[in-house]
């Protein structure tokens, strides 16, 4: 009589499963090396681009100074100063609500 230490393990594999991780690995780093690669290409020509266009502003608008609109700046430091009152008002204002946890 013959006795077994160890027991036959049956290999279960499922037979729609895909057994080559290696492929897809490669896929993944050859898709990411053409993503960056174009990457690469699109902003050399941008840079190639913006590099061309002059520096330098036109010499038609060179001698020109732009002025601030003053009931603009007026209207806006009246803003601010309405909004200073408000902000004091509700500052020195006793709260309404009574604080229950007190």
């Amino acid at each position: 009589m013959q006795f077994r230490l160890t027991k036959n393990k049956k290999n279960f594999r499922k037979e729609y499963m895909i057994n080559r991780p290696h492929f897809f690995w490669m896929l993944l780093l050859l898709m990411t090396s053409i993503i960056i690669l174009i990457s690469c290409i699109f902003g050399f020509f941008l840079f190639l681009r913006v590099n061309k266009e002059p520096a330098i502003p036109s010499s038609d608008s060179f001698g020109k100074v732009e002025t601030v609109d003053r009931n603009k700046l007026s209207g806006i430091l009246e803003y601010f100063s309405k909004r200073e009152q408000k902000v004091s008002e509700i500052l020195s204002a006793p709260v309404p609500l009574v604080d229950p946890s007190l």
